[in-house]
């Protein structure tokens, strides 16, 4: 069997009815995706493809669609969870099958003002869930002792502040979500209203204080 054939049947079986067509869709770099057509309703489906990723986050695919369940429970715009293969025994791959979130991109905005306020708004939506209830925390991508200071600024003090307050004394905090990956080629756009959708396997709780740290998420489970 085919490698198409195998996934094919397997969101048959998700969604109950036939695939008419898949198409590869562009703009992903850590994994496969697939707009999914079927006699009445258009999808995503992502497929993890990275196997050092995989080795190093084996539940990967379970904390992705735990973290979809939380968004869609929490009222925000992200695609839902339609089905999940944790190990990829069904599907060929470990994957997830979302609903398609309609949008575009929008790079070169006619009011920059309203542009800016639709990105804002989005992040305030994700920043107000709460998170401390959610299995998975959050892990910085650079260890706090493996930052060095910069010897070529010119501005030693400036620096030398800024260090003081990152390694301090953790403030008091509350645990949310965040968007790790959050620009605007990340952003999608309907009737300049702001929709995004993340890869929210890496949208977990993080501290709201002033170490909230990278706001990363990587798209696109769109057309």
């Amino acid at each position: 069997m085919r490698p198409i054939e195998k996934v094919e049947i397997w969101v048959q079986q998700e969604v109950g009815s036939a695939v008419h067509w898949m198409k590869r869709l562009p703009g992903s770099t850590s994994s496969l995706l697939y707009e999914v057509k079927t006699e009445d309703s258009e999808m995503v489906l992502r497929q993890f493809d990275n196997e050092e990723w995989l080795l190093e986050e084996p539940d990967l695919v379970k904390h992705e669609a735990a973290s979809l369940r939380k968004a869609s429970y929490s009222g925000l715009p992200t695609p839902a969870l339609i089905g999940s293969d944790e190990t990829g025994k069904l599907s060929g791959l470990p994957s997830i099958l979302m609903t398609k979130v309609e949008g575009k991109v929008e790079l070169l905005p006619d009011d920059f003002n309203q542009w800016t306020d639709g990105l804002a708004k989005a992040l305030v939506q994700i920043h107000q869930v709460k998170a401390n209830d959610f299995t998975w925390k959050y892990a910085p991508y650079t260890k706090r002792a493996d930052v060095k200071f910069p010897e070529w600024t010119k501005k030693r003090d400036v620096w030398q502040a800024a260090f003081e307050r990152f390694h301090g004394t953790e403030p008091e905090f509350l645990e949310t979500f965040i968007h790790r990956d959050f620009h605007p080629a990340n952003v999608l756009w309907t009737n300049k209203e702001s929709q995004w959708d993340c890869r929210l396997a890496e949208c977990m709780p993080r501290s709201s204080g002033y170490r909230r740290g990278s706001l990363s998420c990587e798209p696109r489970a769109v057309a």
